[in-house]
């Protein structure tokens, strides 16, 4: 039996913009991998959030990653979170690291005894006033939060 993935992202703000990337995965891959990015807010004050899951195989997460640095290049104001399946300072998450400017990095998986830092949410142009993890929950990762602002852009 093989399992698919699913990413979602609730929120108690609306979400505009919705939309779901299709992120490369080799064709003999058990799943397709993607991820759901919605755009919170207008104008100088409009922010994206991103939910990602990526593979399992190391080339396939290279390719994922620089699929996603490439959709988040032109935004200025980013949060993107997922499972990662690697550490944020791993070659196969490269990309991410170039484009993004910070990330959270705490081991959460698995949750009743965490020891990889896979879960992971990559933060630019917002300003993080806290962050944690936590061993609640009824999955086997460990959940990472973010307390955050978005700096609002310089009127011309």
């Amino acid at each position: 039996l093989f399992s698919t993935t699913a990413n979602a992202l609730f929120a108690k703000h609306p979400l505009q913009d919705v939309e779901h990337w299709t992120l490369p995965t080799r064709r003999s891959a058990p799943a397709a991998r993607g991820a759901v990015c919605a755009k919170f807010k207008d104008g100088r004050h409009a922010w994206w959030c991103v939910v990602a899951h990526l593979s399992l195989h190391p080339q396939d997460r290279f390719a994922q990653a620089q699929s996603l640095a490439e959709h988040i290049a032109d935004k200025k104001h980013v949060l993107l979170m997922g499972d990662f399946n690697d550490l944020p300072h791993s070659p196969s998450l490269a990309p991410l690291r170039q484009h993004m400017s910070e990330h959270t990095e705490y081991a959460t998986y698995p949750r009743w005894q965490p020891r990889r830092a896979i879960d992971v949410v990559w933060w630019k142009g917002i300003d993080v006033v806290d962050h944690g993890v936590h061993q609640w929950g009824n999955t086997d990762h460990c959940a990472v939060d973010v307390s955050f602002t978005v700096p609002s852009a310089k009127s011309s």
